[in-house]
């Protein structure tokens, strides 16, 4: 995580600048890989933080780290450590997706095989919290899923791609 927030993180981007040979293209849509657009400006990704913000009440959604922190002091007020294992899970379970498309060759067919991972490391990771805060987490990873499942039939494949499109 810190190196994501250092923005040194090994995306095509970052990448590129070390030499590297490959496609700057992100894994889930047509625009260049940078570590801001993985975890925020990605149509796919919007998508996930787009539920998040549905599941929350708020309006609007966050676009980079810095305003992530104001977004979710304003929309869930609560303790700091709530905030941190929540951003993690959501950045780690997009980097893990998106590492199994590019060199895994795995196939996802929804966003919503994203928001899952997050669930389960949501989950996961409740239970190496305290009490009153492993509950929080425990509680808004179930929200989180069941919201998901609900909105699922909202999300396909674009053209038998890799790529992940959004209705």
């Amino acid at each position: 995580m810190w190196l994501t927030l250092q923005d040194s993180i090994l995306t095509k981007d970052n990448l590129l600048k070390r030499k590297w040979k490959g496609s700057p293209t992100c894994a889930f849509c047509q625009d260049t890989e940078s570590v801001n657009h993985l975890m925020f400006e990605c149509p796919v990704i919007k998508y996930v933080w787009s539920l998040m913000a549905y599941i929350l009440g708020a309006t609007v959604i966050p676009s980079s780290f810095s305003q992530y922190w104001i977004w979710i002091n304003r929309y869930l007020p609560g303790g700091k450590q709530v905030f941190f294992v929540g951003l993690v899970a959501v950045c780690w379970s997009i980097w893990k997706i998106k590492n199994s498309i590019c060199f895994e060759e795995k196939r996802v067919k929804t966003p919503t095989e994203i928001i899952c991972l997050i669930c389960s490391m949501l989950t996961y990771w409740a239970g190496l919290q305290k009490d009153a805060v492993s509950v929080q987490i425990e509680h808004g990873a179930e929200v989180l899923k069941k919201t998901a499942l609900q909105f699922h039939q909202h999300g396909r494949m674009d053209g038998g791609d890799n790529r992940l499109a959004v209705i």
